[in-house]
């Protein structure tokens, strides 16, 4: 950076010290003597973390907080309950990350301590909804979310990738991605709304609960789109403005990129596919969300409904055969 003069003979070799920065750098050099001149020019990049590709900017080597993991291993808490959260940290190992913990949806809330540290300890939670849990280093930062509320879902079905269970917490469903390699649960994708809203029928509400490094996560701007997870592969398609769906594969039913996102595999067919869709087909009329799971030819459709004159919330199962409601 900067510029420096120096005289040199014809012919005569020398050396010059100059500073780079991260980034390409501009270098021009020239000279003249007798009324002729010389002139050359180079660009030099330079990378302090050639061998580390994962590297995010700010930050010469990259961003320290690298992979998030929490104890208890859990993609959700209960009110009242402690969690240590932890992050592996490279450029330099052992750095101390700036924590904080923010509401992404619904009334739950958590404290975090230490506010630096290389761990720190969630407490006071309470509430349900989701919550966003950041290290931070050096300007650079990984986010992960976690679910708040009492487990609804129990036994080995919970754990089976693609399996759900709708509950009536106004909007909320959870899809499980089943199990590491290691055995923890890989995480859910979360479909949760509070309110009325022609969004309910897009996937741009859809959130991904884990603390699982194990999956790959693909994003179209903010919204989920696919997920590639130990036991399976993930891909949400939308079918028009007021529908979607989310199809899960077997893990080699995941073919090649086409562009940014990958393609199932030529002829595949979804092992469990969920249908989320404002059955009216209305850009005015939304109090209804209808979810559809279709797992081996069999079909299983829960219906929201919100009564605005009474203020409630109501959930049919099997085609309403149970209808279970809840006042605001």
């Amino acid at each position: 950076s900067g510029t420096f003069t120096q005289a040199k003979a014809l012919l005569e070799g020398g050396a010059v010290t100059v500073t780079l920065v991260p980034g390409e750098n501009f270098i021009e050099v020239q000279g003249s003597a007798s009324g002729c001149s010389v002139y050359d020019s180079v660009t030099v990049t330079y990378d302090r973390c050639p061998d580390n590709p994962d590297k995010l900017e700010p930050g010469d080597c990259g961003c320290a907080a690298d992979i998030i993991s929490v104890t208890p291993s859990t993609d959700n808490l209960t009110p009242g309950e402690t969690a240590t959260v932890t992050s592996r940290t490279e450029n330099p190992s052992g750095a101390e990350l700036n924590w904080s913990v923010s509401r992404v949806s619904g009334n739950a809330t958590a404290a975090v301590s230490p506010a630096a540290g290389t761990s720190a300890t969630l407490s006071d939670v309470s509430g349900e909804g989701l919550l966003m849990i950041r290290g931070a280093n050096a300007g650079c930062h990984k986010e992960y979310t976690i679910y708040v509320g009492c487990e609804k879902c129990s036994g080995s079905q919970c754990d089976q990738i693609g399996e759900g269970e709708p509950d009536l917490e106004s909007i909320k469903a959870s899809f499980s991605l089943g199990r590491t390699g290691d055995g923890r649960r890989a995480g859910s994708i979360l479909l949760l709304a509070d309110r009325i809203d022609p969004l309910n029928s897009s996937p741009q509400i859809l959130q991904y609960n884990s603390f699982n490094s194990d999956s790959e996560v693909l994003r179209d701007g903010d919204t989920l789109r696919q997920i590639v997870a130990p036991e399976g592969f993930v891909n949400i398609v939308v079918e028009d403005a007021y529908s979607y769906h989310i199809d899960f594969y077997a893990p080699e039913d995941r073919g090649p990129k086409n562009g940014d996102f990958y393609e199932p595999a030529a002829g595949a067919q979804p092992f469990v596919t969920w249908t989320i869709e404002n059955p009216d087909a209305s850009p005015t009329v939304y109090n209804r969300l209808r979810l559809t799971k279709e797992r081996g030819g069999e079909q299983t459709v829960y219906d929201y409904q919100w009564d605005d004159s009474a203020q409630t919330w109501s959930l049919g199962k099997g085609g309403g055969l149970q209808i279970i409601s809840k006042s605001e």
